[in-house]
C-alpha cells in the first residue's frame, strides 16, 4: 500500500514539474528535466536538471502543490543542508517568494517564475501569471466530495462509521460515498489498514487541495447575495451580533479575527441557514450589491460552531488562504499553525 501511495504521489509531482517547465520554456527557452526518486528511503522527491547555455545545473528537488508560511522553516533547513536544493511548486504567493529569496532558497513555480542562486549563477525571473487549470473534476474534489472531505477532516470519527452516516452528515447521496472514497484512494489520501479500518494520509496536502477546490467549485454555488451593516457603529461592533445557535456563523476575515486577534475585518463572510429576510429582521443587515458582507448558504448540518459565532477553523482557513489580501493570507497561516497543524 505504501508503494501504491508513493506511485500516486510521483504522478502528481511530475504533473506539477511539467507544468512549471512548460511555462519556463515558453517565457525563456530554458529547458529542464525531472527524475523522481522511486523508493521510500529518499526524503526529497527527485533530481531536477536545468539546462543553461553554458552550464547544466543539477538540483535535489522538493515538490509541493502550494508553499505556505509554515513550510519556510523546513525549506530553509533543506536548502542549508542539501547541496543544490530547489523547491518546485504549483503556487507560490508573492510574499512567500520574497521569503524564499531572503533565505536563498531556489524555486520554480507553475507559471515559470524562477529564482536560482548558486556559486556560478544568479537567475531571477518573475512577473509571469499562471494559466488557470481546469477545475478538478474527479469525485473526491467535486461538490459532493468537497462536502464529504470537510466532514471527515473536522469530524475524524466519521471515517469508519457506516457510509450512510457519512452521507447523512455531509448531506450527499449515499451512492456518492464509495465513489469519493475510491478517488481519495487513487489520489493517495485514503488507505485501508488493519481490520478494514480506513485512514486518511497526506492530510496537509489534502487540506490544500480541498481548500482550492472548495474556493473554485463549491463556494460559488453557495453564494446568496451581499449586505451591509445598518451604520458604521454596527460595523465597528460586529462582534456583538449574536446569531441564532447553529443557524449563522462568521467566516472569512471575521472568523480569522475571532480565532487569532490578528486583523480588523474590512470585508465579511457570513454562512447561514436563515432566510435572507430573517437576516434583515434579526440582525438589521441591509441588502446592497456593493455591501461588504457576502452571504453564503451553509453546507454542513452538524453543530460545529463555537460560542463565538464562527465557522470551524478549517473553513476560515479556506476563506482566507484563497483571498488576494496579504493580511488575510497571513491570518490563514496563523490559523493553520494554531488550530489545524496540531490535529494533522
Amino acid at each position: 500500500m505504501q508503494q501504491e501511495t508513493l506511485i500516486s504521489n510521483i504522478y502528481k509531482e511530475i504533473d506539477i514539474v511539467n507544468t512549471a517547465l512548460t511555462n519556463l520554456f515558453e517565457h525563456t527557452q530554458i529547458r529542464g528535466q525531472y527524475q523522481p526518486f522511486t523508493n521510500l528511503e529518499n526524503y526529497l522527491d527527485g533530481t531536477f536538471i536545468l539546462f543553461l547555455a553554458d552550464e547544466n545545473i543539477t538540483f535535489q528537488a522538493e515538490i509541493k502543490h502550494r508553499i505556505i508560511e509554515h513550510h519556510i522553516i523546513l525549506l530553509s533547513s533543506l536548502s542549508y543542508s542539501v547541496p543544490s536544493f530547489i523547491v518546485i511548486s504549483d503556487v507560490i504567493q508573492p510574499k512567500i517568494k520574497i521569503k524564499l529569496r531572503n533565505h536563498n532558497i531556489n524555486y520554480l513555480d507553475g507559471a515559470g517564475n524562477l529564482f536560482i542562486k548558486t556559486e556560478t549563477k544568479y537567475l531571477w525571473i518573475d512577473g509571469h501569471k499562471a494559466i488557470p487549470k481546469p477545475l478538478i473534476t474527479n469525485r473526491a474534489f467535486g461538490k459532493s466530495g468537497i462536502k464529504v472531505i470537510y466532514h471527515l477532516l473536522t469530524q475524524p470519527e466519521l471515517l469508519n462509521q457506516p457510509q450512510r452516516n457519512i452521507a447523512t452528515s455531509a448531506s450527499v447521496a449515499l451512492g456518492n460515498i464509495p465513489l469519493i472514497f475510491n478517488s481519495l484512494k487513487e489520489e493517495g489520501f485514503l488507505v485501508e489498514v488493519k481490520n478494514k479500518q480506513l485512514k486518511l494520509l497526506n492530510k496537509a496536502e489534502l487540506i490544500e487541495k480541498w481548500a482550492e477546490a472548495y474556493d473554485k467549485k463549491l463556494k460559488p454555488s453557495l453564494y446568496l447575495g451581499r449586505f451591509k451593516f445598518t451604520n458604521e457603529n454596527q460595523k465597528q461592533n460586529w462582534k456583538e451580533l449574536l446569531f441564532l445557535p447553529s443557524m449563522s456563523s462568521w467566516g472569512g476575515e471575521a472568523a480569522g479575527a475571532l480565532l487569532t486577534n490578528y486583523l480588523n475585518p474590512e470585508t465579511f463572510i457570513l454562512y447561514t441557514e436563515e432566510p435572507l429576510k430573517d437576516l434583515i429582521k434579526n440582525y438589521r443587515l441591509i441588502p446592497d450589491e456593493d455591501g461588504n458582507i457576502r452571504v453564503y448558504q451553509k453546507f454542513w448540518k452538524s453543530d460545529m460552531e463555537s460560542l463565538e459565532n464562527m465557522v470551524h477553523p478549517l473553513l476560515a482557513y479556506a476563506d482566507l488562504i484563497n483571498s488576494n489580501e496579504s493580511r488575510s493570507i497571513e491570518t490563514a497561516e496563523l490559523i493553520y499553525e494554531q488550530f489545524i497543524k496540531p490535529i494533522l
